[in-house]
């Protein structure tokens, strides 16, 4: 009888352990997720601020070529548009291959050993709205294609003034600054930001989608 019982005694005591080992495996591979998600999230953060910048940086030089310096009026002849803009410690580069009559698209210059940096392009946009020019700017956190690569883009409207209603040939009246960002292995929200204006542009609008 002793004997019968020692063995009953020891595979309840087997039991009772494997229960206890799966509880704590349970515990460990549910922490380990939720660290994992936080390590995620927090990195979607930084490169969707990292992605931001770049496209705050490209804004401010497409608002100076287009309205300080009225690089791109409407209906300038394609052999008129400037090759190359520079912007900053960057250099943008025309892109004839989406380029067309009123719509003028520049993209960064990146050498191979910078693709894993931030970047950004440009985009004048003369032709959709008569009564209102769009500049669209692009930043990236990194160049090179992977799924950890976030783009957010701001976009500006503004009114075009006839040069026979005063000196300057671009005016700017209320506008509409709109931000948008997408990231391939997340889901999408949206969250205010601040709002932003720049230099004759104001009352501008902003809505971030991330």
């Amino acid at each position: 009888m002793m004997k019968r019982n020692n063995i009953t005694n020891k595979g309840f005591a087997m039991l009772f352990t494997v229960l206890i080992m799966s509880l704590i495996l349970s515990i460990a591979v549910g922490i380990s997720n939720s660290t994992y998600k936080q390590t995620v999230l927090s990195s979607l953060a930084k490169d969707s601020q990292s992605a931001f910048y770049q496209a705050d940086s490209a804004m401010e030089c497409a608002l100076y070529y287009d309205i300080t310096r009225e690089y791109f009026t409407k209906d300038l002849p394609l052999d008129q548009i400037p090759i190359t803009l520079p912007c900053g410690d960057k250099t943008l580069e025309f892109d004839s291959l989406i380029s067309t009559a009123n719509y003028f698209a520049y993209v960064q210059q990146v050498s191979p050993e910078d693709r894993m940096k931030g970047c950004f392009s440009i985009i004048f946009d003369k032709s959709t709205n008569p009564l209102f020019s769009v500049v669209q700017a692009k930043g990236y956190n990194v160049c090179k294609d992977n799924p950890r690569k976030v783009e957010r883009v701001l976009e500006v409207r503004y009114e075009e003034i006839p040069q026979n209603l005063g000196d300057d040939s671009l005016g700017v009246g209320g506008g509409v600054l709109i931000d948008s960002g997408q990231q391939e292995d997340t889901d999408d929200d949206t969250t205010p930001v601040d709002i932003v204006t720049d230099g004759e542009a104001s009352g501008f609008e902003d809505l971030a989608h991330e």
